[in-house]
């Protein structure tokens, strides 16, 4: 439903939104993940409503809404943005006249709405989120989750959303879990205000055992949670996780990130075009030659790689990293550990280095690689010339 719970939407557009079209500078933009987002009318309710704020104050902003679901089908629909005649029931008159076109019995968002929002197949509960937010939408998915993954999810949500910028849940989700977290915007719609850092202080992938329901259903008996005691294994999880710069990534044969682990976020960004899960287009771009050969290299040969003190520059820094390569079936394990970040040397070249080998190695692995290449774009070419003999 489009602008569902009018009231909630006014709040939002009042307390949050024109705040943030107010904080920003002209050409900066604002950053929205909408998660569980279904059939797209909650991305599209905050993109028309940002942009109508934007045009009521004259104001030119960029702004970039990721909206994610598990469900490919509900993302095929959002993407096209065709909604039945029957949604003009929940629009204003002026937006629905703004941003919707009539295309026989549909209604179409606008083309530069659409262009605002990347729709992608996403599992919060296990895949990396979207980072450095300026508000986080998750409404009415929660309660079909059972306690311990509402944590999980909650801490992953409030995670994404940069400090001192905005949560937005359903009016029926249990905030409590967050609370020493944010400050309240609105008690009644669950909007509320990030005010300190937080971290995935556990691993947040579930448990296999974990289902997609509330532990008062009881058509899905629960069994007893472990009481083990607390042993060795935790603490260094949950140190692996919190405390030390580390993160662990399964990826598939196209590089795409499958699990992951640790504090990913200090050593990925989200791509800028296409919204892919692909670590290769997430890692910084000095070092995305050495690692896609190193990877491809370690998969051909079943062997273990480790790559020590490779070294990308950013700002007037110097970053160093060791990273762990071990392929398996069905995924490549990838561990990631920041070993070092020094001041640079302005008029001193940044020295790349690969540590299953010396440079001249690595070259010379990606010349081989080359060759091979070319040898198979040869066989093509005469298979092509003797088809066509």
């Amino acid at each position: 439903k489009f602008f569902r719970d009018t009231d909630a939407f006014d709040v939002l557009t009042r307390e949050v939104l024109t705040r943030l079209s107010d904080q920003k500078q002209r050409g900066e933009s604002i950053k929205i993940w909408v998660c569980a987002c279904s059939t797209g009318e909650e991305a599209y309710s905050l993109a028309m409503a940002i942009d109508n704020i934007l045009d009521e104050n004259n104001k030119q902003l960029e702004i970039k809404i990721f909206a994610t679901d598990i469900d490919q089908a509900s993302i095929d629909i959002a993407a096209r943005g065709c909604y039945p005649m029957a949604v003009e029931k929940d629009i204003p008159q002026d937006l629905l006249r703004k941003y919707f076109l009539k295309k026989g019995n549909q209604y179409q968002i606008i083309p530069s709405i659409r262009k605002q929002i990347v729709f992608a197949r996403h599992n919060v509960l296990k895949d990396p989120p979207f980072i450095n937010n300026d508000l986080v939408s998750c409404r009415n998915m929660l309660i079909y989750l059972s306690p311990l993954l509402q944590q999980k999810v909650l801490a992953v949500l409030l995670y994404a959303v940069t400090t001192e910028k905005y949560l937005f849940l359903g009016s029926s989700e249990n905030s409590a879990l967050i609370k020493d977290n944010v400050s309240e915007i609105n008690s009644k719609w669950k909007i509320y205000k990030k005010i300190r850092e937080t971290k995935l202080s556990t691993n947040y992938l579930p448990d296999i055992s974990e289902r997609r329901v509330s532990k008062s259903d009881k058509r899905y008996p629960q069994s007893p949670k472990d009481a083990r005691p607390k042993v060795l294994w935790d603490d260094l999880k949950e140190a692996l996780n919190e405390d030390l710069n580390f993160a662990a990534f399964y990826i598939d044969q196209s590089f795409m990130i499958r699990e992951s682990a640790g504090s990913y976020g200090r050593f990925l960004t989200l791509p800028k075009k296409n919204l892919e899960l692909n670590l290769l287009s997430m890692v910084p771009t000095e070092l995305y030659l050495m690692m896609s050969a190193e990877i491809k290299q370690s998969v051909k040969e079943g062997k273990t790689v480790n790559l020590k003190n490779i070294k990308y520059r950013k700002n007037d820094l110097i970053y160093s990293w060791h990273v762990l390569i071990k392929p398996s079936t069905p995924y490549t394990l990838i561990v990631i550990t920041e070993t070092e970040i020094i001041k640079a040397d302005p008029e001193a070249p940044v020295a790349f280095a690969s540590g299953a080998a010396d440079s001249n190695e690595y070259i010379a692995s990606l010349e081989s690689e080359l060759a091979e290449v070319k040898g198979h774009l040869q066989f093509a070419i005469e298979d092509l010339e003797t088809t066509n003999e």
